[in-house]
């Protein structure tokens, strides 16, 4: 448990640092090691860009379909919740579905294979062992398009193909793009690793669909509009965004943001990056790289870190002709083919569903979260949480009112038996995602446990747009062609 808690430690200090609420010292060694993690950041944004160029668009007939749902900010988003919620909407509507995940953390994942929900977690990975509980066929592997490969010859009836991210891995063909919108924003807006992005932020105008938390829908609605990325309407679709929709040269999306709600105050932050070349020499600030800025739009909890507002290597904010530049292709290359209109915008909340017992089905024996407050009244339980955000879980545990202590381990982190046994507290509570990896613990242990399902409910305008854009997979648009 050392190597992981040296890892949650550097997450941490990652987090603080891209998201806008470091500590003195944080921001002193990120303002130090700026002119290196800067050029990196160039690197992964070209990188990026040559790796947009290969990704290729089914058209909208072709069986199975192909959705990803993916993000652009490092680390957790509820993809895996928002997949699973998808995979049941579909199925409801007499789809076959199959399921995708890269098998993250599991055994010799290169290659491709089968799995259920009787796997081990070390040869399926957690998130995609909670995938495997649905029921529906499920295939692993880094290696996506031959993971995608081996279950269409697995399973040749499947209607559509639903992929738990994935969204930068060329390889894989894919008819949809979804793009889970991490809760705290964009971050500084630079791509790794000066910040959280794994492409820049004109990759957003190439997708099909943003899916924005519920609650901060207003705030995010308006930075995304602010930075060209969605288009200015009062309804959910609409047209092109010319440059008066996206924010020109001079301006500052964190103005359109500020008046928002679900806004937390903005801690004191450094100089700007406008006020620092300000006082820079003209000479000086062609030979060094520019520092980061300090003002940052955010939708959630934590605000202030340096902030690019376009793109990861100081660009401006992007509008439909920047994102082009993105699918333009080079001499002899397929053209990856983006949508013709900004992406639509779905809201996506979070609900707290059944608590069961581990190692029990959840739908045989779960419990109401009120039976089972009641039921522990008075008691402190231990709250253990491997995943990105773990703050999360432990307020949604608050909010039902249970006591209890915390245990945070960094996302995707191994859990041993042993170390669980020796936690104080004598019933425990835990997220779907770490109890997956729980299942073979000895009975007696597992008694002590207890597991809290969170659910993804996203608005019922997304499936009414999806099902046009699945073509002949779905039953109700049988015979449509793909609109954009």
């Amino acid at each position: 448990m050392k190597s992981e808690a040296l890892r949650q430690r550097v997450e941490t200090w990652l987090l603080a640092v891209w998201f806008g609420y470091p500590r003195g010292w944080q921001k002193r060694i990120y303002r130090l090691a700026w002119p290196i993690l800067n050029q990196l950041s160039k690197l992964v944004d070209r990188e990026a860009r040559r790796r947009a160029l290969k990704v290729e668009r089914l058209p909208g007939n072709a069986r199975p379909a192909v959705i990803v749902v993916g993000n652009l900010v490092v680390g957790g988003s509820g993809k895996t919740p928002m997949v699973i919620a998808l995979a049941r909407l579909l199925t409801a509507q007499g789809l076959k579905v199959g399921l995708l995940a890269r098998g993250y953390r599991a055994r010799g994942n290169r290659v491709p294979r089968l799995i259920d929900a009787r796997t081990s977690p070390d040869e399926a990975g957690d998130e995609a062992l909670l995938l495997a509980q649905t029921g529906l066929p499920v295939a692993v592997g880094s290696r996506r398009r031959e993971a995608l490969e081996l279950l269409c010859s697995t399973h040749p009836g499947l209607d559509v193909v639903i992929s738990d991210d994935g969204l930068q891995h060329a390889a894989l063909p894919r008819t949809l793009e979804l793009v889970m919108m991490h809760p705290m924003g964009l971050g500084n807006g630079h791509c790794l690793p000066a910040g959280p992005l794994r492409e820049p932020i004109e990759r957003l105008n190439t997708v099909d669909a943003l899916l924005l938390p519920e609650a901060l829908m207003p705030a995010a609605r308006a930075d995304l509009q602010a930075r060209g990325l969605l288009a200015r309407d009062d309804g959910h679709d609409g047209g092109e965004v010319g440059t008066e929709g996206a924010s020109v040269s001079g301006s500052n999306p964190a103005s359109t943001v500020a008046s928002g709600p679900a806004m937390a105050p903005t801690p004191p932050s450094a100089p700007t990056q406008a006020s620092a070349q300000a006082s820079t020499p003209a000479s000086a600030s062609a030979s060094a790289p520019a520092a980061p800025s300090t003002s940052i739009p955010a939708w959630g909890p934590m605000a202030g870190a340096p902030v690019s507002t376009g793109g990861c290597a100081h660009r401006k904010p992007p509008t439909r002709s920047t994102a082009a530049s993105m699918t333009t292709p080079a001499a002899g290359r397929a053209r990856s083919i983006p949508p013709a209109r900004p992406p639509r915008a779905f809201g996506v909340r979070t609900e707290t569903g059944s608590i069961h017992p581990l190692g029990q089905n959840p739908s045989s024996t779960p419990e109401t979260p009120e039976t089972f407050v009641a039921r522990h009244q008075g008691q402190t339980l231990a709250a253990v949480a491997g995943i990105s955000r773990p703050e999360r879980f432990f307020g949604s545990l608050r909010k039902l009112g249970l006591d209890i202590t915390k245990y945070p381990l960094p996302d995707h982190a191994r859990i041993s038996p042993e170390w669980l046994a020796s936690l104080p507290e004598a019933t425990l509570i835990m997220t779907a995602k770490d109890a997956v990896k729980c299942q073979d613990f000895p009975d007696v242990l597992k008694q002590r446990c207890w597991v809290l399902n969170i659910e993804a409910v996203p608005e019922p305008a997304l499936l009414e747009w999806l099902l046009p854009r699945l073509g002949a997979a779905a039953p109700a648009a049988a015979g449509t062609s793909r609109s954009s």
